[in-house]
C-alpha cells in the first residue's frame, strides 16, 4: 500500500513541478556595503528606496526587500522618487545620474556630464526636469530627453539641492569647502537671487517648507537654521547645550504639514522640533552610528532614518516607538566546495564560520567555529577526514570533518589567506596569501614544507594536478603561474588577461585573476579574470588555446565537468554560464543570484551543479531545466530557509525573514501562502531524494494541516491573491479597546479571522469562521498590563492569509496576576516495560515549588495528574480548569514521560498515558494535539509549556552508539527500548537526527499550531532526556527547581538560559533543552 501511495504522491508532485508559478522569490540580503547613504519614500507611502553600493526597493507595510537595482559603479549619494511615484532618480560618486522604472527595476536612461561626484538631486514639482549638484557644479536636466537644460557655470559645488514647491526657485549650497553660504536661484532665468549667511561650516542638507516660505539648512557646525525665503533673513537656529545636536547635522526636513522639523546627526540621534518655536519635542537614540538620511511618510505619522550601518528604522512620531527595522538577514557566502561524492557542501561565510550541508536533504549538519573574521576559502581532503579554512583573521585552520573540532592552526604570517587546496593524496595543504606568496604544509604534522615566491600581489586561487606534482595559481598581479610542487619552483608564467580594474567587487583581496584550475587530464589550465574573460591554456606549452567571452561583469568562479566537456562560470553580476569547452560556445545562462557568485561546482551525477553567492544563498541547479533549489542560513546562526524559484519552501521558525515573494510591486511574506507553498516533500523530490518514506511523511503533514484548516488540495490552486484586513478605529476605555475593522477579498470568499494580542491568538490557532467577500466587524479586546500589540488577520478560502493590520494600546495594571499550573507525569505504566522512576515526581515537585511563589502572584492554582490519573479523558478536561482565568494570568503546562511517533501515514506524535498500548497508540495514547489544545483559545496570554518527553523510541542506531549499557551512576535515559542507559562521557561526535526529530521545521510548527505560548523542551530532537537517582528528578525538572529556589522572580529568558546551561553540564552535553516555539512579545516572570 505504501509503495502505491508513494507512486501517486510522486506523480502529484511532478504535476506541481510542471506548473510554473509567477511570483519571484526575493532574498532578504539587505545592503552589504558598510553603510546606507540615502533613503526616500514614494509619494503614496508604499515604498522605501535606499542607496548604498546599490539601490534597494522595500515594501513599507511588510518591511521586505522587493527589488535590487544595480548599475552604478560607485556608491549612491541621493535618491528621489518622481512626483507620480513611477520612477526613481539616483546619483552617484561615479559622476552619473540614472533614472529607473520601479515596476521593472530597469534603467530608463543615464545622465552624464558632471566631472566630480554627484551629491544630490531634486525633481521639479511637475516631474519634467530635475536639478543636480556635484562637488564642482550644478546642472538642470530634461527628464524625458536626457538633455542638459542649463549648467550653472558660476556654481562651485554643493552637498544638497532643493526645488521650491511651486517650482520657481532652487536652493543650493555655495561651494563644498569654506564659503558656508546658501544660494537662492531663479529656476526659469537661472539667475542667482540672494545668499543666506550664518552657518560657520559646511552645509550638508537643504529643504523648502511645504508652503515655500522657508528654507531649512543643516550644517557641520551642529546647527539647523530656518530662513525666510523672501527676505533671506534667518528666522531661528535649532540648537542648544541640552536639546541640540552634539555633532554635525547630516539631514533635515519638514513634516508634510510644515509644523515640525526632523533632523539627523552624526551624534547618533534623530530629533523632532516645532517649526514655529524651535522647541525640541523628541530625541530618538536607537541608532548605534551617525545618522545619514531621514524621510517622512506622506501622512507625517512615521519617520524613516538610516545610519552608518546596514539598517533603516521606521518610527512612530506620536509615540517615539520603533515600528520596524528594514535590514537584511542573510549571511554572505564567500566560498564553497562540493565533496567528491556529491552529497555534501562545505561553505565559508561572513559570520566567521564554516558550515557543512547535506545536499540530499538541504540540511545543515555542522558548524565549524573558531575564526575571528570572515572565512575566505575552504576545502575538503579527498579522504573525507579533514576540512581546511583560511580567513581574513590571518589564520589557516585544519578541522576534523566528522566532529567539527579544530585539529590545528598552521603558523600565521600576518596576512590573510585567500586560497587553499588539499593535495590529491590529502597529505599536503597549499595556501595562497595576500602578500603574494604560497605555502605548502604537511597536513599530518603541521610543518611548513616549502614556500613558492613569484606573485607580487594576493594569490586568489590555487589548484593541484591529479598526480599532485604540479600546481597552478592565479593572482591579483594579473598572472597565472604553473609550479613544480616537489621543487617549489615556477615552471612558467601566463599573461593574457586584460588590465581592467573591477568597480563591481567589494572585496579587498579579490584578485584580477579570480579563479584557476587544471582540466582535461591536466593538459589544460583554465583561468578567469576581472576582464570578463575565461582563457583555456595548454598546460604543457603555456599557449592560449581558447577564449570565452560573454559575461558582462568580472568572472569570479569556474568549474569543469568530470569529462572536461563542459565549463561553468559565475560572475560578479550574479549570472552563471555553461560553456562547451571544445567549441567555446555558450550553451545557456542561469539567472537567480542577486550578487557576486563566489563558487560553482558540478555535482557527482553530472546533472546538477552548485553555486554560492554573496547574496547568502547556496543553490542546487538542474543543468537541463535551469530550475534551482536554494538554501541559506540566518545571521543568528540558528534559522534557515529552503526555497524553489516557483515559490515552494520550508524553513525553521524565523526562516521566513530570509526571503519574500513578489509579483511586480506586490510583495508578500512567504508564510502568507504557507498552506499551499510550505512543501518540503516537493523540494526533496526535486533534489532527487530516494527517501520515499520521508517525502511521504512530509506530504501527509501537509495534508493534515489542510484538514485542520478545513481546506482541500483542489481548493488551494495557484492563486497569489491575498485578502485585506484593515482596522478602522480602536478606542481604549479602561482595560478594554473597542475595535472596528473591515475584512475583504477582491476575488475569493473569506474563511476565517483572528485577533492577536502580543502574538497570542485570542480565538485559538484556527480563529473564527466567516463568509462573504467583505465584512465589517467589531471586537472588544481586553488589554493586559503594559504595551499591547493588537493585530487583525484573515484567511480566504484558498488558504492565503492577509497582512496583519495592527494598533498599539497601553494599560497599566499594578495588580498581581494569578498563576495556573497544570502538570502531567507518568512513571508507572500499565505496560511495566515502559516504567520510569521520576516523571510523576517531576510534575508533583514543580507544583510544590510554584505554590511557594506567593510574593509574585495573587492566587496560585496547581493541578497535578500522575500515573493512573494521566488519561486521555483527563487531558481533554484539563482546559476546563482555566474557565475562571483572566488574560493577565500566567499558565504553566508541564508534561513528563514518554513521547513517541506512530508508524501511521501522518507519523502522529503521542504522549503515552498510563493505559497506553504501544501497539495501539491511536486508541490508548494521547494525540499531542490534545495536549496543545489546552493552550489554545484560553484567557491567559502569558503561557509557558514545559515538555519533558523525548522521542527515544525512534532514535536511530547512530544515537544508540552514544551511550553505554550500565547503571552504576544511576543516570538513565527516559527511553522505551533501552532502559538502563548510562551516559558515555567520552563521546564527542554530534548525533545524527532523522526528519521526525526536526522539530524546528515549519511543516511541524506552522500556523495550525500557534498558541502564542513559549514552548520549552527538555531536549533537542533526536536526544534522550535523562533522570538521576541521586537527584530523584529528571535533569530538566531538577534545574528548574534549583533556579526557583534561588531566584524570587525569574524572567523567562533567564529561565531558558540557566536551564539550558545547567542541563547540558549535568548530561555532559548529551541533553540540550531548546525553545521549540518562542514569543518575543511576551515578557513575564515566574
Amino acid at each position: 500500500m505504501m509503495k502505491l501511495f508513494t507512486v501517486v504522491l510522486l506523480l502529484f508532485i511532478g504535476f506541481l513541478h510542471a506548473e510554473k508559478h509567477t511570483p519571484e522569490m526575493n532574498v532578504q540580503m539587505g545592503h552589504s556595503f558598510v553603510f546606507i547613504n540615502t533613503i526616500a519614500v514614494s509619494p503614496d507611502g508604499k515604498f522605501l528606496a535606499s542607496g548604498s553600493e546599490n539601490i534597494l526597493l522595500w515594501d513599507v507595510k511588510s518591511g521586505k526587500e522587493v527589488r535590487r537595482i544595480n548599475g552604478h559603479e560607485s556608491v549612491i549619494n541621493s535618491l528621489v522618487f518622481s512626483p507620480d511615484g513611477t520612477m526613481l532618480l539616483s546619483c552617484s560618486s561615479d559622476m552619473t545620474i540614472k533614472l529607473w522604472n520601479i515596476e521593472t527595476g530597469k534603467q530608463v536612461r543615464s545622465f552624464e556630464g558632471h566631472r566630480t561626484q554627484v551629491k544630490s538631486i531634486a525633481f521639479s514639482p511637475d516631474g519634467k526636469s530635475f536639478v543636480s549638484v556635484s562637488l564642482s557644479g550644478m546642472r538642470l536636466w530634461n527628464i524625458n530627453s536626457g538633455e542638459m537644460i542649463h549648467s550653472f557655470d558660476d556654481h562651485n559645488g554643493s552637498y544638497d539641492v532643493a526645488f521650491s514647491p511651486d517650482g520657481k526657485y532652487i536652493v543650493s549650497g555655495v561651494g563644498v569647502d569654506s564659503e558656508n553660504r546658501i544660494e537662492l536661484w531663479d529656476a526659469e532665468t537661472f539667475k542667482s537671487l540672494k545668499y543666506f549667511d550664518g552657518h560657520k561650516s559646511i552645509i550638508y542638507c537643504l529643504s523648502f517648507s511645504p508652503d515655500g516660505k522657508y528654507v531649512l539648512s543643516g550644517s557641520e557646525d551642529k546647527t539647523l537654521k530656518l530662513w525666510n525665503v523672501k527676505t533671506g533673513k534667518k528666522v531661528r537656529t535649532f540648537s542648544g547645550m541640552l536639546s541640540g545636536h552634539k555633532e554635525e547635522v547630516k539631514c533635515a526636513d519638514f513634516s508634510p504639514d510644515g509644523k515640525f522639523i526632523v533632523s539627523g546627526s552624526y551624534d547618533e540621534t534623530v530629533k523632532v522640533w516645532k517649526t514655529d518655536s524651535g522647541d525640541n519635542i523628541g530625541t530618538y537614540n536607537v541608532h548605534s552610528h551617525g545618522v545619514t538620511s531621514i524621510a517622512s511618510s506622506p501622512d507625517g505619522v512615521h519617520i524613516f532614518s538610516c545610519c552608518l550601518n546596514k539598517s533603516i528604522i521606521e518610527w512612530d512620531v506620536r509615540t517615539g516607538k520603533v515600528v520596524k527595522v528594514f535590514k537584511g538577514y542573510t549571511t554572505e557566502q564567500n566560498c564553497s566546495v562540493v565533496h567528491e561524492n556529491g552529497s555534501y557542501i562545505l561553505t565559508g561565510n561572513e559570520a566567521n564560520s564554516l558550515k557543512l550541508w547535506d545536499i540530499s536533504n538541504i540540511k545543515e549538519l555542522r558548524t565549524f567555529s573558531g575564526h575571528e573574521n570572515r572565512v575566505f576559502c575552504v576545502d575538503y581532503s579527498s579522504d573525507g577526514k579533514y576540512a581546511a579554512s583560511g580567513s581574513y583573521d590571518q589564520n589557516l585552520i585544519l578541522w576534523d570533518i566528522n566532529s567539527g573540532k579544530e585539529i590545528r592552526r598552521f603558523k600565521s604570517y600576518d596576512t590573510p589567506i585567500n586560497s587553499l587546496k588539499f593535495s590529491p593524496d590529502s597529505k599536503y595543504l597549499m595556501a595562497g596569501y595576500s602578500k603574494g606568496f604560497i605555502k605548502l604544509w604537511n597536513v599530518g604534522t603541521g610543518e611548513e614544507v616549502s614556500t613558492f615566491n613569484g606573485h607580487t600581489q594576493n594569490v586568489s586561487s590555487i589548484d593541484f594536478s591529479k598526480d599532485g606534482k604540479r600546481a597552478v595559481s592565479g593572482s591579483r598581479d594579473n598572472t597565472v603561474k604553473l609550479w613544480n610542487v616537489s621543487e617549489g619552483k615556477e615552471i612558467f608564467t601566463l599573461k593574457g588577461h586584460g588590465d581592467l580594474t573591477s568597480k563591481y567587487l567589494r572585496g579587498i583581496i579579490r584578485g584580477t585573476i579570480s579563479a584557476v584550475l587544471l582540466a582535461n587530464e591536466d593538459n589544460n589550465i583554465i583561468s578567469a579574470g576581472d576582464d570578463k574573460n575565461i582563457i583555456v591554456w595548454d598546460a604543457n606549452t603555456g599557449k592560449e588555446v581558447r577564449r570565452f567571452s560573454g559575461h558582462e561583469g568580472p568572472v569570479t568562479a569556474v568549474s569543469v565537468s568530470k569529462n572536461s566537456e563542459k565549463l561553468l562560470s559565475g560572475s560578479s553580476l550574479g549570472i552563471i554560464k555553461l560553456w562547451d569547452i571544445r567549441s567555446g560556445e555558450e550553451i545557456r545562462s542561469y539567472h537567480g543570484h542577486t550578487s557576486i557568485v563566489e563558487s560553482v561546482g558540478f555535482l557527482a551525477d553530472g546533472k546538477k551543479f552548485m553555486s554560492s553567492s554573496v547574496d547568502g544563498t547556496i543553490r542546487i541547479w538542474d543543468i537541463e531545466s535551469g530550475d534551482y533549489v536554494a538554501f541559506m542560513s540566518h545571521q543568528n546562526n540558528i534559522d534557515w530557509v529552503i526555497f524553489t524559484q516557483d515559490g515552494y519552501w520550508d524553513s525553521s521558525q524565523k526562516g521566513g525573514e530570509l526571503v519574500s515573494m513578489s509579483k511586480g510591486l506586490e510583495c508578500w511574506n512567504i508564510d502568507q501562502f504557507a498552506v499551499r507553498n510550505n512543501r518540503p516533500d516537493i523540494i526533496l523530490q526535486r533534489l532527487g531524494s530516494n527517501d520515499a518514506d520521508q517525502i511521504a511523511r512530509y506530504y501527509n503533514q501537509y495534508k493534515k494541516r489542510l484538514r485542520k484548516l478545513g481546506l482541500t488540495e483542489e481548493i488551494i490552486q495557484e492563486d497569489y491573491n491575498v485578502p485585506v484586513s484593515q482596522i478602522r478605529t480602536a478606542e481604549v476605555t479602561g482595560k478594554f479597546v473597542d475595535m472596528k475593522f473591515e475584512l475583504s477579498d477582491a476575488k475569493h470568499q473569506l474563511l476565517s479571522y483572528n485577533v492577536y494580542v502580543n502574538d497570542v491568538p485570542v480565538y485559538g490557532s484556527i480563529g473564527k469562521n466567516i463568509n462573504g467577500n467583505s465584512i465589517e466587524l467589531t471586537e472588544k479586546v481586553e488589554l493586559t498590563n503594559g504595551q499591547n500589540k493588537i493585530e487583525i488577520s484573515c484567511m480566504n478560502e484558498k488558504g492565503a492569509e492577509s497582512y496583519r493590520d495592527l494598533v498599539y494600546a497601553t494599560y497599566e495594571n499594578p495588580l498581581k496576576p494569578d498563576l495556573y499550573y497544570i502538570g502531567f507525569g507518568v512513571s508507572d505504566y500499565k505496560d511495566t516495560g515502559l516504567n520510569l522512576k521520576y516523571a510523576h515526581k517531576d510534575a508533583v515537585d514543580l507544583a510544590v515549588e510554584y505554590k511557594k511563589r506567593k510574593d509574585n502572584f495573587n492566587k496560585i492554582y496547581t493541578y497535578t495528574f500522575t500515573n493512573g490519573q494521566v488519561t486521555v479523558e483527563n487531558i481533554k478536561k484539563a482546559k476546563d480548569l482555566l474557565k475562571n482565568s483572566k488574560p493577565d494570568d500566567v499558565l504553566i503546562l508541564f508534561i513528563a514521560g514518554h513521547g513517541i511517533h506512530d508508524i501511521d501515514a501522518d507519523a502522529t506524535y503521542y504522549y503515552l498515558t498510563h493505559e497506553t498500548d504501544v501497539n495501539n497508540l491511536k486508541d490508548t495514547a494521547a494525540d499531542f494535539d490534545f495536549i496543545e489544545d489546552i493552550l489554545q483559545g484560553v484567557p491567559p496570554r502569558n503561557k509557558l509549556f514545559l515538555m519533558d518527553t523525548c522521542e527515544s523510541g525512534e532514535i536511530d542506531n547512530d544515537m544508540k552508539e552514544q551511550v553505554t549499557y550500565f547503571e552504576s551512576d544511576g543516570i538513565k535515559a527516559r527511553s522505551i527500548k533501552n532502559r538502563g542507559i548510562r551516559l558515555n562521557t567520552n563521546q564527542t561526535s554530534i548525533p545524527k537526527s532523522t526528519f521526525l526529530h526536526e522539530r524546528n521545521r515549519y511543516i511541524y510548527n506552522d500556523l495550525a499550531r500557534r498558541s502564542g505560548a513559549i514552548v520549552f523542551s527538555s531536549s533537542k530532537g533526536g536526544e534522550y532526556s535523562y533522570e538521576d537517582d541521586k537527584k530523584e528528578n529528571g535533569f530538566f525538572t531538577y534545574k528548574i527547581k534549583e533556579l526557583l529556589n534561588i531566584e524570587k522572580l525569574i524572567p523567562i529568558d533567564k529561565l531558558e538560559e540557566e536551564v539550558k546551561k545547567g542541563v547540558s553540564e549535568l548530561s555532559k552535553g548529551m541533553q540540550n533543552p531548546t525553545i521549540d516555539r518562542d514569543n518575543i512579545f511576551i515578557k513575564f516572570g515566574i
